[in-house]
């Protein structure tokens, strides 16, 4: 028996190379074709096609300078006439700017058809980078850069067409990513089957790890710079000195977030500069108090300090920090999928979204929540499946555990951790033991709801948000304990506007923060939807499901949740009796999304695939619909 196991192992070795081996050939196969059809599509325009002063016109208030031009801070406009229509895969012009200033770039062009045409390209120039490149791929006549008005002057020289050969290292990254993920789901369809948990790690760690070396060198997702900060702080307490300049760099770069670069020589130019102010020492110290919600930067924090402890590029260093999540995100849903007996697929599926991937690889505690609540979930259900057992006390620990740490960083999602207190008497060794555990469930309950409740009834701050707006959470009170009914209209109202996007919709599961949303949400309500219904394989070979009891305390909990973080950003960032609830945002569901769509679950659908088919499919188009977000919000606008 050792002899054929060492055997397998052998194959397995074998047919994982061979994958490897694949993904990296049409990779880079790949990466290598595009470089060689833009470099022949040049014809006899190969190389750098220099821009001579004969050809530029200047309109507005421009002053011509020995090594380029001036633009004033009134509006301005710079036309590049060429001689004759000129094939340029990338155009580029050097600058100087002390400040952000935006500009529109019009290309005229001949469509396929040899009609004239025009493009239009927004871009944006400043003090993080000296150089913009933005891709044409086209014959082109024209070239004009027209200026806004803007505070500051801009300084323009070097234009050049750029029709040399070049190999993009992120397309092949991609395109490699995405085969090793395709084929291992192919060819492990066996394997996968038998250890869905295990599955569920690889595949989000193969594709999270795409979708973080696509995404831009600095942050883009909800509040990153202030998660990154607090982070970074918390591993500076491991290993004293200053401050790195890079914190307050990302700090100060928020415009970044809704002007990201136009190309991957600009994007190389980025992570250049980051690299550059990384190892500089920073100005004023950032300090972050610890506090509950300090429990979900840990792992963040300590690969951040090891990155910079060994003392590599701080491109590098930013990467660890979000790995890190990452790999939490990605081991705690191969635990949960490892542990519920029912909705493995489902669950699957669920962490597969693009906006849980997005999250898993961007700098937040949310990932902490999320992962800990679904395995406190997990826990549930399966105590709920498993009718005939007892709730053993070392299950009712890592529950209570799992509950508790995700709601640290945010009390809000407390109400879940009752659903354990309506399980059937028969779960317990006695009523003692019942009331006993029932008991601690409620005092933790009160506990976790005191850290954020409590504060705001005896001491409400006067202003609740601090960004501006009439915000106060003790006039906001007034309003919902003086007028309770009118109050729950506004809150059901609220609430109802807007649950099927952020439960089927692109603004709940397929969201890129600032990066952009999927277009098309439709493709993951039915793929969530039809999972949901057709999931119906178990561990064990008898029918095991969630009663309806069951789902009516899940549902009566997620409401109650859903309640609790619509309140909680009514008082703080809405504007005193306004009736439109501000800041809730569709990712706040997703610790509990998956529990929803399993009360979908239902015994009257029959499943006839196999499982190891079933689960194949279901996660190769998962992966398949997240990779086609990447492509259009990530890898066409900013890695090309």
């Amino acid at each position: 028996s050792s002899m054929k196991k060492i055997s397998i192992d052998k194959k397995l070795i074998k047919k994982l190379t061979a994958i490897i081996v694949i993904s990296a050939v049409l990779g880079g196969g790949m990466s290598f074709g595009f470089m060689c059809i833009d470099y022949l599509r040049a014809g006899g325009n190969k190389g750098l096609i220099a821009v001579d002063e004969s050809w530029i016109q200047s309109e507005g208030d421009i002053v011509e300078e020995d090594n380029g031009y001036q633009v004033s801070k009134s509006a301005g406009k710079i036309t590049i006439n060429f001689p004759e229509t000129t094939y340029i895969n990338k155009f580029q012009y050097q600058y100087s700017a002390p400040d952000f200033v935006e500009c529109n770039i019009y290309v005229y062009t001949e469509n396929i058809y040899g009609d004239k045409t025009t493009k239009k390209l927004h871009d944006s120039v400043g003090p993080i980078a000296q150089r913009s490149v933005f891709n044409v791929r086209n014959n082109v006549s024209k070239i004009v850069i027209e200026f806004l008005d803007s505070e500051v002057d801009v300084s323009l020289h070097d234009f050049i067409g750029d029709n040399t050969l070049k190999f993009n290292l992120l397309l092949a990254a991609f395109v490699f990513f995405n085969v090793f993920g395709g084929l291992y789901l192919i060819v492990f369809r066996r394997e996968n089957a038998l250890h869905p948990g295990i599955a569920a790690f690889v595949t989000i760690m193969i594709f999270a790890t795409c979708l973080l070396v696509l995404q831009p060198p600095y942050g883009s997702s909800w509040d990153e710079e202030i998660h990154f900060s607090r982070s970074y702080s918390m591993g500076e307490k491991l290993q004293g000195g200053d401050t790195a300049a890079v914190v307050d760099y990302v700090n100060n770069t928020g415009w970044l977030k809704t002007h990201h670069e136009s190309s991957l020589e600009e994007r190389v130019d980025l992570i250049r500069n980051i690299n550059h102010v990384g190892y500089l020492s920073g100005g004023e110290e950032y300090q972050y108090p610890l506090q509950l919600n300090s429990l979900g930067y840990i792992l963040q924090a300590l690969a951040l300090w090891l990155g910079t402890k060994l003392g590599i590029p701080y491109y590098f260093v930013w990467l660890l920090g979000k790995f890190a999540n990452i790999f939490i995100y990605a081991l705690g849903i191969g635990i949960a999928v490892s542990i519920i007996p029912i909705g493995k697929r489902l669950l699957a599926v669920t962490s597969l979204l693009p906006t849980m991937m997005y999250l898993s690889t961007s700098y937040t505690y949310d990932v902490t929540v999320i992962v800990f609540v679904i395995l406190g979930i997990s826990i549930w259900i399966r105590e709920c499946i498993e009718r005939e057992s007892k709730f053993e006390y070392k299950w009712r620990i890592i529950y209570c555990i799992c509950i508790i740490l995700g709601c640290m960083p945010k009390a809000v999602y407390a109400p879940l951790l009752l659903c354990a207190f309506f399980l059937p008497s028969s779960k317990f060794y006695s009523s003692r033991d019942k009331y006993i555990f029932k008991g601690s469930l409620v005092f933790a309950f009160i506990l976790l709801l005191s850290t954020f409740v409590l504060p705001t009834l005896f001491a409400p701050p006067a202003v609740s948000d601090t960004r501006g707006g009439d915000t106060s959470v003790l006039r906001q009170l007034e309003y919902v304990i003086g007028k309770p009914v009118a109050y729950a209209v506004v809150l059901l109202g609220n609430i109802g506007k807007t649950f099927a996007d952020f439960v089927f919709g692109g603004e709940g599961i397929a969201n890129f923060a600032h990066l952009g949303r999927s277009a098309q949400p439709v493709w993951y309500a039915l793929l969530v939807g039809g999972t949901s219904l057709t999931d119906m394989y178990s561990d064990a070979n008898e029918e095991k499901y969630l009663c309806g009891k069951d789902k009516a305390v899940a549902l009566v909990m997620i409401f109650a949740t859903i309640s609790l973080v619509w309140t909680a950003l009514y008082l703080s960032f809405t504007e005193v009796g306004k009736v439109m609830i501000a800041g809730v945002q569709g990712r706040y569901y997703l610790p509990f999304i998956f529990l929803f769509y399993l009360c979908f679950r239902t015994r009257r659908f029959k499943n006839e695939f196999k499982v190891e088919n079933y689960q194949m499919c279901t996660m190769l188009i998962s992966t398949a619909l997240l990779s086609c977000v990447m492509i259009k919000l990530i890898l066409l606008p900013s890695c090309m």
